[in-house]
This record gives structure tokens, sequence and C-alpha cells, in this order.
């Protein structure tokens, strides 16, 4: 388990709901009430296996899997549904990493898409009453499970204002249960200004520019790449413009005129014509609205809290291929056979290539740390753990019982409940170090395996406490460096 994983876990170690509930203000280990909840009532059932916390990610993929299936084929061509479903769940970066961690986004993504079908229900019959209790609910739940469910609680309400303005009706009802999902936030929105330090940028969350916003957008599209994606990032979004002009170059050849063409395109169902507005509007709302918070208070710009926006995405590209298909529908057949294939051979891919990397990433630490005999200091569990697990032979070193680590407030280590931390550590049998001062002792030389965030080793350095002797690159995107304590 790495760190946000052991903090999802600390939530569950409280004997009464009350003192967890009261916890969550602590400022630092902040977890979302709802999705809080769930695993806490699991735990004290007796299920402790974190395979199965684990594996309520995939669980909850799956269900929103078969929830888009059911509703989106009463709209589109089964086949295409099924290729983008594919494509977007197998070839998405995103989705893969948080697959089998023990986090909130997969069960975050679950609620969104429960959202996303009461709101077409709600075009089907704006005066259903059900539809829109639902749909406040389950908006109001995603609040409660993740500060970014406001954001889409408001990319729903976007989405309903501009199909209201559209057809010149104005269905109310609708947006106030938009805003009556988005007030849950209220119930922990202290816990939320604790820790988000009122205006202090985390050192862990960078504030974004422009061409971050960029890199962001293009990372949520299957094939995007969140570790290089600079290189492409502008190359998707071609291709998804150059998709748009496909679709108006199809829909002005199949007439004569585009006027004629235009009433064509508003004969579509009106079910069609909002998912396509929706498709943008949870695209862009939560990046837009993400960067401006992140720019004037504090930064929450971290792709992984995008990961609902892929339901846009999904709508979107359904969409595109939909509009092809309306001029040559014999290609839909081909054009689906090849995003499936598509979409497993990148799952597979990728899996093959996370697990490859991480071996010999690890093999490399041990190689090093062999030839010159000096033992090894991992910043996060997520490293550490499968270090000890493959290679016993090395002396390594987690440093969860510094307690001179929690110095700086937002350090790796800092824990408001330091005993819960320490029995972390013994249930999962971290050997840790017990003497920091002794380990820490001007002279002594180690290799540390660096990891982009974690701000351990640069308070050290920033300290004048530390030299960084040598730097090498690891297969997967980490740095081996070798330290001496001043």
């Amino acid at each position: 388990m790495w760190l946000d994983e052991l903090y999802s876990y600390y939530s569950t170690q409280d004997n009464s709901l009350e003192h967890s509930i009261q916890g969550i203000a602590n400022g630092v280990n902040a977890a979302p009430p709802f999705y809080f909840m769930i695993t806490w009532t699991f735990y004290k059932l007796g299920i402790h296996e974190v395979l199965f916390y684990r594996m309520l990610s995939s669980l909850c993929f799956i269900a929103a899997f078969v929830i888009l299936w059911k509703l989106l084929k009463k709209y589109f061509d089964e086949r295409i549904v099924i290729a983008c479903l594919v494509l977007s769940f197998g070839a998405s970066n995103l989705i893969f990493s948080q697959n089998s961690e023990f986090r909130n986004y997969a069960f975050f993504f679950l609620l969104e898409s429960l959202a996303l079908v009461q709101a077409v229900r709600l075009i089907e019959n704006p005066n259903s009453i059900r539809s829109m209790v639902l749909l406040a609910s389950f908006v109001g739940l995603a609040c409660l499970t993740h500060i970014f469910g406001v954001f889409y609680g408001i990319a729903y309400l976007v989405s309903f204002m501009i199909w209201d303005w559209l057809n010149g009706k104005w269905h109310w009802k609708r947006w106030i249960a938009c805003i009556a999902g988005i007030g849950f936030i209220a119930v922990w929105i202290n816990q939320i200004l604790l820790q988000a330090q009122v205006g202090k940028p985390h050192s862990w969350i960078p504030v974004p520019n422009f061409a971050s916003a960029v890199e962001v957008f293009s990372s949520l599209f299957p094939f995007g790449d969140h570790i290089d994606y600079e290189d492409h990032s502008y190359y998707i979004i071609l291709a998804i413009a150059i998709g748009l002009v496909t679709i108006l170059y199809v829909a002005i050849r199949k007439s004569p005129t585009l006027i004629y063409s235009f009433r064509n395109a508003v004969r579509i169902p009106r079910e069609n014509q909002y998912l396509f507005i929706l498709s943008i509007s949870l695209i862009l709302v939560p990046i837009f609205l993400s960067y401006v918070v992140s720019r004037t208070f504090t930064s929450i710009f971290l792709l992984r809290y995008l990961i609902p926006s892929i339901l846009g995405v999904i709508l979107l590209v359904m969409s595109m291929v939909a509009a092809i298909a309306i001029q040559k529908p014999r290609l839909v057949v081909y054009a689906c056979w090849i995003l499936i294939f598509l979409g497993f051979a990148r799952l597979g891919i990728a899996t093959m290539r996370y697990r490859d990397k991480n071996l010999s990433s690890l093999a490399q630490v041990e190689a090093k740390a062999r030839a010159e005999n000096v033992s090894v200091i991992f910043q996060s569990p997520q490293c550490f753990m499968p270090f000890q697990f493959y290679f016993n032979s090395v002396q390594a070193y987690y440093p969860l019982d510094w307690k001179i680590a929690s110095a700086p407030a937002n350090a790796l280590c800092s824990t408001s409940d330091y005993k819960s931390m320490v029995q972390i550590r013994s249930y999962y049998n971290i050997p840790g170090v017990r003497n920091g001062q002794e380990i820490m002792s001007p002279g002594k030389m180690y290799f540390v395996v660096d990891e982009p965030g974690k701000i351990w080793l640069q308070y050290y350095v920033g300290m004048k406490k530390i030299s960084v002797l040598e730097s090498y690159l690891l297969p997967n995107g980490l740095r081996l460096k070798k330290i001496l304590f001043n």
C-alpha cells in the first residue's frame, strides 16, 4: 500500500463512527465522509483484507460500465456503445492507474455515472420528481465523496441551462435539483478549508498554467499519457478537432444545402443532442473551475481528480462515431471491432509495461545497493513494500517512524494520530526506523528512491542536512539518489 492508500485504511481504524467523523477535521487525514463511512462499515463487519478494499475500485468501474451500457444502447447503436466503452475504459491511463487501488476515485466515478442516468431521464421527462430527487442525491453523495463533486454538479447544471436556452423552455426544477445536490458540500466544507490551509498552495500540487490545462485535457482521452503527455497533447487535440470537422463535413455532404443539413441534425433524438452538450460540459467545466480555484485560492489541479470527466469523453467519442455512421453505416461495423481491439490491447500492454518497469527499477536499486554495500531509504510504502517482498537481502528503510520527518506541516509522514500510523506499520510488517537520530547522524550514506511530489528529501536538502552525491534515472520514472547526511 502507498501513502494515500494508508490514509484510506487509516480511516477504518477508529472504534466509534462519531470519533472517526470528528477525526476528519484534523486537516491532514481529511477523508471524504461518504466513502469513509462505507469502508468503516465494511471493516466493522469483519472484512479486514486489503484485497477486498482494492477490489472495490474494480467493482465500481465494472458497475459504471454496465450502467452506461444499459443507458446508452437506447440512443446509439449497441456496437458503438460497446466499442467506445471498451476503448475509454481499456485505453485510459486514469482508469488503469486507479483500478486496483484502495481509493475513492472509482466510487466517485460510479456516483457520477448514476447522476448522468438521471440527467438523461430528466430530458426524457422534465417533470419527473423521482429523477430530480435521485439526481440531487447522487450529485450530493458525489460531493461527499470528493470535493470535485461540486464541479460535476455545476457541469450538470450548465448542461441543463444550455439545453433550456437552445429550446426556449426553462425547467427550473432541474436546476434546483443540481443546486440541492451541490449543497451537500456544506457537510464537510469546514474540513475542506482546514485541509486547503486557506490559500497556501500544497507543495505536491503545482499551480497550473495554460500549458498544463491543455495537457490535462488531452490526457483525459484514450491513449493520453499523464506522464509524458507533453509530447503528444496537441496531436490529440488536433485529432479531436479533425473529428468535429468531419462531423460537420458529413452533415453538409449528406444534403445539397447547409440549411437542410441543419434541419436534419435537429431531427436527431433529443437525448442524443443533450448527451453531446453534456459531454462538452463534463470535460470543460471541471477543468476550468479547478484551474481557476488553483490560480486564485489553493492548488487542487490533480489529474486523478478528473476521472469522472472520462464520462464526457465517452459521450463525445460515441457522438463522433455515430455521426460518421450516419454517412457510412457499414464502416461502423469495422470501426467498432478496431476500437474494441485497441482498447483491450492498450489495457494489456499498459499492465505488462507497468509491471516490467517497476520490477526492473527495483532490480536496479538492489544491484546498486549490493555493489556499494549501501542501505536504501524509500520515501513511501508504494516502492518499499514490493522491494521488501522481492529483495530481502538488502537493508532498506521507510521513514514512517521518523518523527523528525513530520517537521514541515505537509511532510510525507505528518499525521495527527501518530500511534495509529505506527499500528499500520506493525500490521503490514513494515520495519521502518526506530532510532532516527542514529540513522541521520553526520557521515551516514544511503541510496534514496526519490519520487515526484514527495518532499521528505527536498526538505532535508533545503535545510542543508543532506547532500546529493549521485542521481540515476530508473525505468519507472523515479530517481535513485545517493545521499550523505551532513
